[in-house]
């Protein structure tokens, strides 16, 4: 049986830190996924988004492969180039089981519901 790279560096599978981590890195992947997936719907390049963002292709080719821990302005200035709005929710995680509870809904975004107006949004729930 192979071993897997978290084996082969020494991390602990079980050690709450590594479930942690692998659970945030996750996160971050799926929301810039999310956002590279609206600028490939809109037809925008790199560039584009580089220009909007007062930075360059290359800045933004970084952020899109994904292998940082990206800063949360950037990710709102990203979102903001590529006409996508940003919302986070809150999954409090059960620190024995690490088992999502119900999410936690701010009371800003219930009015926003009751209210009827509705967004585009993406979403990152720590699972």
């Amino acid at each position: 049986m192979a071993k897997k790279l978290l084996d082969l560096l020494g991390y602990d599978r079980n050690d709450p830190r590594v479930a942690a981590g692998r659970r945030h890195g996750a996160a971050i992947a799926r929301l810039i996924d999310s956002l590279v997936q609206i600028r490939d719907k809109r037809n925008l390049t790199q560039s584009d988004v580089a220009e909007r963002m007062d930075t360059t292709q290359s800045s933004v080719s970084n952020f899109e492969r994904q292998g940082g821990d990206p800063k949360v302005s950037t990710l709102f200035r990203y979102a903001d180039a590529v006409g996508a709005d940003l919302d986070f929710i809150v999954d409090p995680v059960d620190p024995i089981m690490s088992q999502p509870h119900a999410p936690v809904v701010p009371r800003a975004a219930e009015a926003a519901t009751r209210s009827g107006y509705t967004t585009s949004r993406f979403e990152v729930a720590v699972h």
